[in-house]
């Protein structure tokens, strides 16, 4: 079972609690520090994943989680673009057979309490790799969760399975041209809550059109359509997608640099209304 987690010192040596606190407080200040003597969007990122990547890791090892069991980074988190307060989603994988052991479920209940009470703001689901691809044919959004993963600890061969099965089950002409529409219509709906325009008083540098998440809209249909190479590609910078873009001449090489230069405009605007 778990060590259990005691707030107070005993023989002057700090417990684990109160220890990721304070990594948790320290690492972001000195992250924000210097991302005001550096601002650079991408700098920031990395280490902002880099911090919580550590701290999950050792509460993962802590807890005592099945050796069986997957750690996994979705979404925004997984994609490697984790701004400074935005929700760290995460994935519980497990084997099928694990899917109704009590004791297990227990610990894994314990480690998401812990995760919050050590103040990360963490969006979770708990899984076996057959419920991942039966919610990912239906739901849109756990879909384009599943395409960008990062392993964070446990069982590399299970993650390993998840990608192929990631690959094989939502590769398909069937899906992804089902994908292309649902995204397309989920970005008209996005822009009529905003006018159809960009020129709003107020835009939402997420939302708005022509915002980060029009960004996201494009890779993750050109992530859909080359799911193979989506996956070499996933650890590294999201500016990589305008460069393979302009590769298959879809767009420019001036208008990939064009992209890369405003989406990191944006970026570093979200980053400083977020500080």
């Amino acid at each position: 079972m778990p060590r259990p987690i005691i707030q107070n010192g005993v023989n002057g040596q700090e417990l684990p609690l109160i220890f990721w606190r304070q990594q948790l407080k320290a690492g972001f200040e000195s992250i924000k520090t210097d991302f005001y003597k550096h601002p650079s969007p991408r700098r920031l990122f990395k280490q902002h994943c880099q911090l919580v990547d550590g701290l999950l890791a050792s509460i993962w090892q802590h807890m005592q989680i099945d050796a069986d069991c997957c750690l996994i980074a979705v979404g925004g988190y997984g994609r490697g673009e984790l701004y400074p307060y935005s929700d760290i989603d995460l994935l519980i994988l497990l084997p099928e057979a694990r899917n109704d052991d009590t004791i297990l479920n227990q610990k894994i209940e314990s480690l998401v309490g812990l995760l919050w009470d050590v103040g990360l703001h963490v969006g979770n689901s708990v899984r076996t790799l057959n419920e991942c691809m039966i919610e990912a044919k239906k739901d849109l959004t756990v879909q384009t969760n599943l395409m960008e993963s990062r392993h964070l600890s446990g069982d590399m061969g299970l993650y390993q399975h998840f990608l192929d099965e990631i690959d094989s089950t939502l590769a398909t002409s069937t899906i992804i041209e089902k994908f292309y529409n649902s995204k397309l219509k989920e970005q008209n709906l996005r822009h009529a809550r905003f006018n159809d325009t960009a020129y709003n008083l107020e835009p939402n540098i997420k939302e708005s059109p022509g915002g980060l998440r029009d960004l996201h809209t494009i890779e993750w249909v050109y992530q859909s359509m080359h799911m193979l190479q989506a996956r070499l590609a996933r650890a590294k910078l999201v500016s990589n997608t305008w460069v393979a873009l302009a590769a298959l001449n879809i767009i420019t090489p001036a208008e990939a640099r064009k992209i890369q230069q405003h989406q990191l405009a944006i970026q570093t605007l979200r980053i400083r209304l977020h500080f």
